[in-house]
């Protein structure tokens, strides 16, 4: 299980990573101005197949699926993640590492 959350957080650390050299060598005129908010990209730890899953927001295909049943969790866990759990980057990592010990 640690080895999913380890490489789901190289594959995000890398795509950041390549994202912001990328748009750092670009020269770009007239460009908006960058606030907190709009830099932010936020994800969803919710259900898929019966399992936990993480989607980018507002994306219907799961970035990983995880080797965890959501019916042998916790009453309330199992609220919450069928409800989705919108976390931002740096949540991710700890918060799979919550469901998944």
């Amino acid at each position: 299980m640690k080895k999913h959350i380890i490489t789901i957080a190289i594959i995000l650390l890398t795509s950041l990573l390549f994202s912001v050299s990328t748009i750092s060598k670009a020269t770009v005129v007239n460009q908006p101005k960058v606030t907190e908010n709009t830099a932010e990209k936020y994800y969803i730890l919710t259900e898929y197949g019966g399992r936990i899953a993480l989607f980018e927001e507002n994306n219907s295909i799961p970035i990983e699926v995880f080797d965890v049943l959501v019916s042998s969790m916790p009453e309330n866990d199992i609220k919450a993640i069928s409800d989705g759990i919108r976390v931002s980057y740096e949540e991710i990592p700890y918060l799979i590492e919550e469901y998944l010990s």
